[in-house]
């Protein structure tokens, strides 16, 4: 089997669904709804769902609230914390506190691990927080790659998954 057929029965295989990626784009957009409803804030739709490089069933949704530059740190992390709690619960989704340069909540709501993180709506230059710097990323993918690539991307993934050397945990 040549480089090329190889490719195409990986995408074939790993690549979601049109309905798989409704599915994840029609969760994002009613919890992103309710923090924008209740607390006036903006979200974006990040990590590979947000996108459009996700592995079928891979259930990932990453949601990450946008508050402005002038929020104290403490704020940002305290009220980030009261919105996550309050849409997990407000989606019947169970959560817990997780940490990375400061906390956000994770769990699950309608099968998809949601993750919904707080960060500065900053541009790139002013970033104040490690996490700021994710809604940029996602910008630049959705603008920059096309669906060909988008999927070469999962096939990308797919490889080296197979090798041991994809994933986000801090072992890899």
């Amino acid at each position: 089997m040549d480089i090329q057929s190889l490719k195409l029965r990986v995408i074939q295989e790993h690549y979601p669904d049109s309905d798989e990626l409704e599915e994840a784009n029609n969760i994002f957009n009613k919890i992103s709804g309710f923090i924008k409803e209740e607390y006036g804030l903006e979200s974006h739709f990040a990590g590979s769902a947000g996108r459009g490089t996700s592995r079928k069933n891979d259930k990932d949704i990453d949601i990450f609230m946008l508050f402005p530059e002038s929020t104290s740190r403490k704020e940002l992390e305290e009220k980030g914390l009261e919105i996550g709690k309050k849409a997990f619960e407000e989606f019947s989704g169970k959560h817990h506190v997780e940490y990375a340069e400061h906390p956000y909540t994770k769990g699950e709501i309608k099968g998809h691990e949601v993750e919904i993180v707080p960060c500065y709506d900053t541009d790139p230059e002013n970033i104040q927080s490690a996490v700021d710097r994710t809604p940029h990323h996602t910008r630049w993918a959705k603008n920059n790659l096309d669906n060909q690539q988008r999927k070469d991307v999962v096939a990308l993934k797919v490889f080296l998954d197979a090798q041991g050397l994809y994933g986000s945990s801090l072992e890899i």
